[in-house]
């Protein structure tokens, strides 16, 4: 409940629209504030006679800025990130909102006169960022820090539609522009946070209701069975409101909800709602089983079989979970082919450990169930810690099972859809791209206007719809670009090809597409090279052209055909999925085929490292038993022949998985649950009593005996080496290739050093063109594979054979400010730096160029560069791999053979723990027989020398210990003979008293004096026969005795004497006179209330005269006595030791009275016990039970 309440109250409410525009008005003022700071620093700068650029980085300008000179060319800039549009740009010296190709811009120019110059500086802040493309690395969006999550877009016009308001935001009265928020502010947004705690609360709901139910279980198995019923009932409710409501994905888009990371069916449709699913099911499959469990317990014959089925049944589920989990492509961890891990994966990895605990918890939990009332069972339940180890071998084998079976079942089904893509006679998505293409090619002004130009400049027109017009949507294609005069005439000299017979003979053999002038190859076997092909044929015309091969509106100037044929590679680059938009990059993990096509038995194309040799052999013996679908095993690979007409073949070929493959993923799932079940382990130790966890995991004492120990302690001293072993590995491996790679790039760096300085100077004189400047890049890069980006001294970017970085602006085309301004000042010829575009991030090295013939700097040439991360992935995942699966095997192997082996190193111990388990204070003790002269003979010899002294001990004690006996012996009698002595006493003085007064019933006295007398010297009498005999105190005589006669007789000497004021209190249940009787010794009741009696008497001080009550009562089938007197009462040291023997605070006594009384009355099946103030008394309290 308090989870739900804080998911509740914990909901984002859109903040009030007032409040919105208030934070983007106070936003608004502070940049005034900003750009007015800048243009004080700035003019100041410019004040200086030759200020340099170094300077102007110092300034440490609050927002972006650009100065341009009177040439209208930048000289100065400090954002590496943005540009700003100068061509435009109003100057009016006022704040301006400006939308741009790249986003919407805010700018601020002002045009300053120093020193006879004219500069236009330019402060700007970017408020939204676009991008013609989108993906995981870069999103429009707004400026984070300037807007609050509650604007949805801003424009500079006033709209209103879609339930948004536009309101305005202002500086000095003028409007800039208009920020757009949802017109209902009540509507509530849901974030990560509210969301699960709201899970949560449902969570803590079922698990409540299960402890609720469970807690009363009752034995009627349809009450029971009810009692499932309703929390299935509960659980299908939460998942269909789930569903029917899209919750949560539908309030927050959570990628762990969207069905399109992780699908498994309608009611599982995402990776989160099968962690919900799995964790509402918990509690009911738990009760479940319990009852089960409960039931199965009277069925003895069913007890193995139901256990058996059992773990069958949960090895099944949690394989067909792993497995799905596999099949799933954003899920699916193979860390055996790569380390490359998301959050999705971390959560499926999460889930599987989470499941895998509950099982082993669940089953831990039947087997106690089993052991209690089955002790066949009580071993296994025992030995829990060696059922954690076998289930640990167990959910890694099950995980290299679902890998491997896994693996096959993606190879069958993107085998399909490889082969599908290939023999299919359209590529659809490649023909509207294709299509989209040709519209901006045709109508692309330059094209235009080299076209219309007498010397046509093909290779400027090839490069530029390469480079831009089909640079990011055809890299699985091979692009051809021809480029026609007016007349039909090739442009290349002596090229015999001309546009209109092209046209008619595609025309005539090639199929139409319903796109106009794009054709698709006729057979997919007749282009020998690839399988599929497309022809585009386009006019260019002057005006604004259709696509048509003869348009009809105005006479063409020119022609081009488009050549597209399929290949199987992609295009190199640093930035592989960066030009990618989301429609295109559905981040699959797709395995890569490579392929073959057999026509008539002949190999006619092969891509990739096929085994031709292996194909053509097995076509000869196969070809006429090949089906439509045929697997072979050959090597690494997996051979797939499909046949698709007569004689005619495609073969695919992939990378079959392998042992060590198989090992590794085997390994690391032996490893990853262990380290997470010991996470768990420490964790609830921390949060409850590690004591009572460790019991439960080791119930036997022998498990935690000392050859445990020796087992855990070389459990982990190997662990540890082989953590230390991976991470330097790791380690190693990471910063060796990284120093690969700088050593390469260094090396590609140097040699441009030497060339490309002559390049850019000619290029600079006039007496190079920019074609061959961007053919020797176009070769650096082809030698690299690296994109190279080559800046003038000025900072411009001169050429890059990556012109889609710059193109659709994610970088600006001046050099990084920082390193410009170091270059100009600094030695250093070479600087690396970190960047990034969006989300993508990566390296950069810049390079300084001299001239060969001034020594001058000429150049900046930039190479942006990943660390090869894939190849890093790929050689970290190949060493933790074979790391794994030296170790772990090792590392089970040491389990099982230091169980078997720690036995061996403890038989010294053992054989020493029997020897001083038998040692005996009694009987004679045998030394024990070590040959070796080792540590444990050490030990042995000791223990040997150890009894020779123990048996003089035995002896000296033996004599001790008959003294002590006799002078116990002495006090216990002389004590006895004291207690009759005090009443024979009494009872003289008393009979004395009487004969000097002349007591009128002097007689009677005598004769009851006399009763008394003889009554104690038989009790003396007693004793000292006993003594005589064997020296022990007097047998016990059993007899029914009632104690409030004992009690009666025992005070009245007292009060007969006068040295106590005795008050009995005989509280009754009945009128019978055997209410208080019990079985008793007599003579040994008297002793303990005269000691009592005596002792409560000397507690009290000399001026006070004693006052005893004496309380006999009879509660709940006991009888009590209670004897509470007047006296001192009792310090605390003297309450610790008051039945002790031979403790007293009197000056004369033995300090036997208390701990005689005590003795007797407990053997007796009594209990004493007393309480006691200082200064008010202490009172017995004795208990008889019948």
């Amino acid at each position: 409940m308090i989870a739900l309440l804080l998911g509740i109250f914990s909901k984002n409410k859109k903040p009030d629209i007032n409040e919105l525009v208030r934070v983007v008005q106070k936003n608004m003022d502070a940049l005034t504030v900003q750009f007015s700071d800048a243009h004080g620093k700035i003019n100041k700068f410019l004040s200086v006679k030759n200020p340099e650029f170094s300077d102007f980085l110092n300034l440490n300008l609050p927002v972006s800025c650009y100065i341009f000179d009177e040439n209208k060319s930048p000289v100065f800039w400090n954002d590496p990130t943005t540009s700003f549009p100068f061509r435009c740009t109003k100057f009016t010296d006022s704040l301006i909102m400006n939308d741009q190709e790249n986003g919407t811009i805010l700018y601020l120019t002002q045009k300053i006169e120093f020193n006879e110059k004219n500069f236009y500086v330019c402060l700007y802040k970017y408020l939204k960022f676009a991008y013609s493309i989108q993906n995981n690395y870069v999103k429009t969006h707004l400026d984070e820090n300037f807007f609050p999550s509650g604007i949805s877009g801003i424009s500079t016009l006033n709209t209103e539609n879609n339930g948004y308001r536009s309101i305005p935001i202002s500086f000095k009265k003028q409007t800039l522009f208009y920020i757009q928020a949802n017109n209902n502010p009540k509507d509530l947004a849901l974030n990560h946070f509210s969301i699960f705690l709201l899970l949560m609360s449902g969570v803590g709901f079922c698990f409540s209701l299960i402890l609720l139910l469970y807690k009363n279980n009752s034995g009627n198995p349809y009450v029971n069975l009810f009692k499932i019923f309703i929390l299935l009932i509960v659980f299908l409710l939460i998942r269909f409101a789930m569903l029917f409501l899209n919750f949560p994905f539908a309030q927050t888009e959570w990628e762990l909800f969207n069905p399109a990371n992780f699908a498994i069916s309608s009611l599982i449709p995402s990776l989160g709602d099968l962690i919900v699913t799995l964790i509402l099911l918990c509690p009911v499959i738990w009760y479940l089983f319990v009852l089960i469990s409960t039931w199965i317990l009277s069925v003895p014959r069913f007890i193995l079989i139901y256990l058996l089925a059992t773990l069958a049944g949960f090895c099944l589920f949690y394989f067909l979970l792993i497995e799905e989990i596999y099949l799933q492509p954003l899920t699916s961890f193979r860390f055996h082919e790569e380390l490359t891990i998301n959050y999705l994966i971390l959560f499926a990895l999460l889930l599987e450990a989470f499941t895998a605990f509950f099982i082993l918890t669940l089953f831990l939990k039947i087997l106690t169930f089993v052991s209690h009332t089955h002790p066949a069972m009580s071993f296994i339940a025992k030995n829990k810690i060696w059922l954690i180890f076998s289930f640990l071998i167990i959910t890694a084998f099950l995980h290299t099972l679902s890998v491997s079976l896994g693996y096959k079942k993606l190879l069958s089904i993107q085998k399909t859809n490889y082969a599908g893509n290939l023999l299919s006679k359209n590529d659809f998505l490649s023909e509207y791209y294709i299509h989209q293409a040709g519209e901006k090619i045709i109508n692309d002004p330059s094209i235009q206007s080299k076209l219309s130009r007498p010397a046509i400049q093909e290779d400027f027109i090839i490069d530029k719809i390469k480079n831009f017009h089909l640079n990011r949507n055809f890299d699985k294609y091979e692009v051809d670009v021809r480029v026609y005069r007016q007349n039909g005439n090739r442009c290349r000299i002596n090229s015999p090809e001309n546009y209109f017979e092209e046209f008619e003979n595609t025309k005539k053999d090639w199929n139409q597409t319903e796109y106009a002038g794009l054709y698709l190859s006729p057979s997919l076997l007749k282009e020998q090279n690839n399988i599929r092909a497309y022809r585009y044929f386009l006019a260019i015309t002057s005006e604004d052209s259709i696509l048509w091969p003869y348009p009809d509106k105005n006479m063409p100037i020119g022609y081009i055909l488009l050549n597209f044929r399929l290949n199987r590679g992609t295009q190199t680059s640093i930035m592989p999925r960066l030009f990618y938009d989301e429609k295109q990059d559905v981040n699959l993990i797709q395995q890569k085929f490579d392929y073959a096509i057999i026509e008539s038995d002949t190999l006619i194309y092969s891509t990739g490292n096929m085994d031709v040799s292996f194909i053509q052999s097995e076509m000869k013996s196969l070809n006429n038993k090949i089906s439509e679908e045929t697997e072979m095993v050959h090597g690494e690979n997996i051979y797939f022949f499909q046949k698709i007409e007569k004689n005619n073949f495609l073969v695919l070929s992939a990378k079959r998985i392998s042992i060590s493959d198989l090992m590794a993923v085997f390994s690391f799932y032996f490893i990853f649950p262990g380290i997470i079940l010991t996470g768990l382990y420490f964790l609830f130790s921390t949060v409850f009593n590690i004591k009572r966890i460790t019991s439960y995991l080791f119930p036997d004492q022998s498990a935690r005996s000392f050859s445990f120990k020796i087992q855990l302690y070389l459990l982990i001293a190997s662990f540890f080496p082989l953590l230390i072993v991976l991470v330097s590995s790791v380690l190693i491996t990471f910063y060796s290739h990284k120093s690969e790679y700088l050593d390469k790039i260094s090396s590609i760096t140097e040699n441009m050093t030497l060339h490309l300085p002559d390049f850019i100077e000619n290029y600079t004189k006039g007496s190079e063109e920019s074609e061959k400047l961007n053919e020797k890049l176009k070769e650096y890069r082809q030698i690299s594979g690296l994109d190279i980006n080559l800046f003038s001294r000025n900072g411009f970017l001169t050429a890059t054979t990556q012109p889609l970085l710059y193109q659709l602006h994610f970088k600006p085309e001046y050099v990084n400010p920082v390193v410009f301004g170091a270059f100009q000042t600094q030695i250093k010829n070479k600087i690396f730096t970190d960047e990034s575009v969006g989300k993508l991030h990566f390296s950069g090295i810049y390079i300084k160029l001299k001239s060969r013939s001034t020594n001058q700097f000429s150049g900046i040439v930039y190479i942006p560069y990943f660390a090869s991360d894939e190849e890093i992935n790929k050689e970290l995942a190949s060493v933790i791999s074979t790391i794994l699966i030296i170790y772990v095997p090792v590392f089970i192997l040491l389990i099982i053979f230091g169980n078997i082996f720690s036995g061996s190193l403890v038989i010294p111990l053992k054989l020493l723990t029997g020897g001083l388990q038998e040692i005996s204070l009694t009987k004679q003790n045998k030394p024990l027989t070590w040959k070796s002269a080792d540590e444990i003979g050490i030990l042995v010899n000791q223990y040997n020398s150890m009894l020779e002294k123990l048996e003089e001990s035995k002896q000296k004690l033996s004599q001790n210990e008959r003294e002590l006996a006799w002078k116990e012996v002495a006090q216990k009698v002389a004590h006895e003979i004291k207690n009759p002595l005090t009443p024979m006493r009494l009872n003289l003085q008393l009979l004395e008293r009487a004969i000097k007064e002349n007591h009128p019933d002097v007689l009677k006295m005598t004769n009851k004096a006399i009763t008394t007398l003889l009554t104690q010297i038989d009790i003396i009498n007693e004793i000292a026969s006993s003594f005589s005999k064997i020296a022990r105190l007097p047998s016990r005589d059993i007899q029914n005795v009632n104690l409030e006669k004992i009690i009666t007789e025992q005070s009245s000497v007292f009060i007969n004497s006068r040295q106590a004021d005795i008050k009995i209190n005989i509280e009754r249940n009945s009128q019978l006179i055997s209410e208080f009787d019990i079985s008793a010794d007599p003579k040994e009741l008297m002793s303990v209330f005269s000691n009592l009696l005596i002792n409560s008497i000397q507690s009290v001080e000399e001026n006070i005269f004693p006052i005893i009550e004496i309380n006999l009562y009879n509660r709940d089938g006991k009888k009590y006595i209670q004897i509470k007197d007047n006296g001192r009462g009792m310090d605390n040291e003297t309450k610790l030791h008051a039945f002790e023997r031979g403790f007293t605070t009197k000056k004369t006594g033995a300090g036997i009275g208390l701990a005689l009384c005590k003795n007797i009355i407990e053997n007796m099946g009594g209990k004493i016990e007393f309480e006691t103030e200082v200064g008010k008394g202490t009172v017995f309290r004795i208990t008889f039970v019948e």
